[in-house]
């Protein structure tokens, strides 16, 4: 058992209920900018109407959540947070105070020092996918990392993006299996890297 799946199991021992309610929901919502899209459209068709602008509007979602987790401000990123029920198609509510407890327990529990984006997929209007892994322990020369990971399901509601946490409860799977994340990954690096160079050779224009 890796040092990720054996703190991940402790996590899970330790913290079962605060798990299930950080895994239930827990939601950001900011703008996006679509003139068309097609509702519980098939993923090819879905991904047709994704624009730049809703790529950077969930990418700004991801990091400021992650910027608060960083720093250590966890009640601010759960103040952040709303939930989604996956089965219906309405607009995610506000935690209330004993959810938004249960997520500062959570990220308190893990104290990430770090984090990393590994990818985002978009989908269908009600399910897409935003990997991050979460850094507990740096590596080191005698030691290799210690990490777990989140999985988003941004949600876009009437171009309000609002970013939600995989329901288990419910039986939400993954949309990237395994033997596909290394190729995700690679991708998604990618992509911010021209997204880069795009902003730094307008920026000298």
């Amino acid at each position: 058992m890796s040092d990720s799946q054996f703190h991940f199991s402790l996590m899970l021992k330790l913290h079962k209920p605060l798990l299930f309610t950080l895994l239930a929901a827990a939601c950001i919502a900011l703008s996006g900018c679509k003139n068309t899209k097609q509702p519980d459209g098939a993923a090819s068709t879905f991904e047709s109407y994704v624009t730049l602008t809703d790529t950077l509007a969930v990418q700004e979602l991801v990091n400021r959540f992650l910027h608060y987790v960083d720093q250590g401000d966890y009640d601010n990123a759960a103040a952040m947070l709303y939930k989604h029920n996956p089965s219906r198609l309405e607009t995610p509510e506000a935690l209330d105070n004993e959810e938004m407890q249960s997520v500062v327990s959570m990220l308190r529990s893990l104290q990430p020092v770090g984090h990393r984006v590994d990818y985002i997929k978009f989908n269908e209007t009600n399910h897409n996918e935003v990997r991050v892994t979460l850094i507990l322990r740096e590596a080191t020369s005698e030691a290799p990392e210690v990490a777990t990971s989140l999985t988003f399901n941004p949600v876009d509601a009437v171009d309000v993006w609002y970013l939600c946490l995989y329901d288990l409860s419910t039986g939400e799977r993954s949309i990237i299996g395994a033997s596909e994340r290394d190729s995700m990954r690679e991708r998604y690096s990618n992509d911010v890297a021209r997204q880069d160079s795009l902003a730094m050779s307008h920026g000298e224009n």
